[in-house]
Protein backbone atom coordinates (compact mmCIF):
# COMPACT_ATOMS: atom_id res chain seq x y z
CA UNK A 1 0.00 0.00 0.00
CA UNK A 2 1.14 3.50 -0.68
CA UNK A 3 1.02 6.55 1.60
CA UNK A 4 -2.22 7.88 0.04
CA UNK A 5 -4.01 4.57 0.59
CA UNK A 6 -2.90 4.57 4.22
CA UNK A 7 -4.24 8.12 4.61
CA UNK A 8 -7.51 7.02 3.00
CA UNK A 9 -7.85 4.19 5.51
CA UNK A 10 -7.07 6.55 8.41
CA UNK A 11 -9.75 8.94 7.18
CA UNK A 12 -12.34 6.16 6.83
CA UNK A 13 -11.58 4.83 10.32
CA UNK A 14 -12.68 8.19 11.76
CA UNK A 15 -16.02 8.13 9.89
CA UNK A 16 -19.17 6.80 11.52
CA UNK A 17 -21.39 7.12 8.46
CA UNK A 18 -21.14 6.74 4.69
CA UNK A 19 -18.95 9.28 2.91
CA UNK A 20 -19.08 10.23 -0.76
CA UNK A 21 -16.15 9.53 -3.04
CA UNK A 22 -15.87 13.17 -4.11
CA UNK A 23 -15.50 14.22 -0.45
CA UNK A 24 -12.69 11.69 0.00
CA UNK A 25 -11.11 12.87 -3.24
CA UNK A 26 -11.17 16.50 -2.08
CA UNK A 27 -9.71 15.57 1.32
CA UNK A 28 -6.81 13.73 -0.28
CA UNK A 29 -6.35 16.03 -3.28
CA UNK A 30 -6.99 13.37 -5.92
CA UNK A 31 -9.73 12.43 -8.37
CA UNK A 32 -12.78 10.30 -7.58
CA UNK A 33 -11.37 7.69 -9.97
CA UNK A 34 -8.18 7.50 -7.88
CA UNK A 35 -10.30 6.92 -4.77
CA UNK A 36 -12.13 4.05 -6.50
CA UNK A 37 -8.84 2.51 -7.61
CA UNK A 38 -7.31 2.86 -4.14
CA UNK A 39 -10.35 1.28 -2.50
CA UNK A 40 -10.21 -1.63 -4.93
CA UNK A 41 -6.53 -2.12 -4.05
CA UNK A 42 -7.17 -1.92 -0.31
CA UNK A 43 -10.05 -4.39 -0.59
CA UNK A 44 -7.91 -6.80 -2.61
CA UNK A 45 -5.32 -6.77 0.18
CA UNK A 46 -7.53 -6.88 3.27
CA UNK A 47 -10.79 -8.57 2.28
CA UNK A 48 -11.50 -11.98 3.77
CA UNK A 49 -14.07 -14.63 2.89
CA UNK A 50 -15.48 -12.44 0.09
CA UNK A 51 -16.27 -9.70 2.62
CA UNK A 52 -14.83 -6.34 1.67
CA UNK A 53 -13.05 -4.13 4.19
CA UNK A 54 -14.49 -0.99 2.58
CA UNK A 55 -18.12 -1.16 1.54
CA UNK A 56 -19.20 0.86 -1.48
CA UNK A 57 -22.55 2.13 -2.65
CA UNK A 58 -23.26 4.25 -5.72
CA UNK A 59 -25.89 6.11 -3.74
CA UNK A 60 -24.17 6.45 -0.35
CA UNK A 61 -20.43 6.36 -1.04
CA UNK A 62 -17.97 4.41 1.14
CA UNK A 63 -17.95 2.98 4.63
CA UNK A 64 -15.49 0.86 6.58
CA UNK A 65 -17.15 -2.49 7.33
CA UNK A 66 -17.57 -3.80 10.87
Amino acid sequence: MNKRQIELLKFLIKQVDWIKGNVLANQLGVSSRTIRTDIQMINSIFSKDNKELILSSKQNGYLLSD
